[in-house]
């Protein structure tokens, strides 16, 4: 990837707050309150969502939450 150099000829403008508005969502973090995009996939039987925020590394224990 190193030696394929960077493309800068994509003519596209910096999206900003209102451009992704719609798409993002917010969560309670113990870093703070986090703001991130939302999962583009939308089902009906199993919504994709974040039900768990981002917690510093050994905050549980190395197993599958139930």
């Amino acid at each position: 990837l190193w030696r394929m150099g960077r493309n800068d000829i994509i003519d596209r403008p910096i999206p900003d707050e209102a451009d992704v508005g719609d798409y993002s969502d917010r969560m309670e973090s113990p870093f703070g309150r986090l703001k991130f995009i939302a999962p583009a996939m939308r089902l009906s039987a199993t919504p994709a969502v974040w039900t768990r925020p981002p917690v510093p590394l050994g905050t549980h224990p190395a197993i599958w939450p139930s």
